[in-house]
């Protein structure tokens, strides 16, 4: 079985992509959720290595979520805007009316 990059909760309660060191470096990765499916995460800092079972792991700190409607950081709820894209945007997007967002 191939190495893969998961989500993992650290002790602070912290979401970020754990996996082996040479798979985790900042930019784009693809992360495999516990369903089998993958998302495409973007790494803004890696965590000080440490050794599981013989191999180097780290941590990859998520970058904050921009927000699809008005590329702010932030972005945390799931909508549909006035043409039925979905997308996650801000806390200030989502006290919009659907019919005034925009993803496109």
């Amino acid at each position: 079985m191939s190495a893969t990059i998961t989500f993992r909760k650290t002790k602070s309660g912290e979401w970020v992509a754990y996996g082996p060191a040479e798979l985790i470096k900042p930019g784009p990765v693809v992360v495999s959720k516990k369903d089998g499916t993958t998302v495409e995460e973007v790494i803004e800092r890696v965590g000080a290595p440490f050794d599981v079972g013989g191999q180097p792991m780290v941590y990859g700190y998520l970058a904050p979520a921009a927000c699809v409607n008005c590329d702010q950081p932030g972005a945390t709820h799931h909508r549909r805007d006035s043409s039925g894209i979905p997308g996650k945007v801000c806390d200030r997007c989502n006290r919009e009316p659907w019919y005034m967002l925009s993803f496109a």
